[in-house]
């Protein structure tokens, strides 16, 4: 059994620990350190298209709308060579 410690407290004034209380001589007083942690890449991006989705994403958000699809279709049919006459 290790015999007391003295340990100073926020008054001035030291106390007697008892042993049990008192830390280990060889004991870690910090925990060691985490691994270096692997970060994600937070950029932010604010534009709508890239060089290669543009035509794709174009197309698409144009005529996911039934009005542009609508005249895409009659516009088609007016420029094909049976129905044109």
């Amino acid at each position: 059994m290790r015999p007391q410690t003295q340990s100073s407290v926020s008054g001035g004034a030291a106390r007697l620990l008892p042993s049990w209380c008192a830390p280990h001589p060889r004991s870690p007083r910090h925990h060691p350190p985490p691994p270096p942690a692997v970060y994600v890449d937070n950029t932010v991006t604010t534009s709508r298209y890239t060089w290669y989705n543009f035509v794709p994403m174009f197309l698409f958000q144009q005529f996911s709308r039934f009005a542009n699809f609508y005249f895409l279709i009659v516009r088609m049919r007016a420029h094909a060579p049976a129905t044109s006459q």
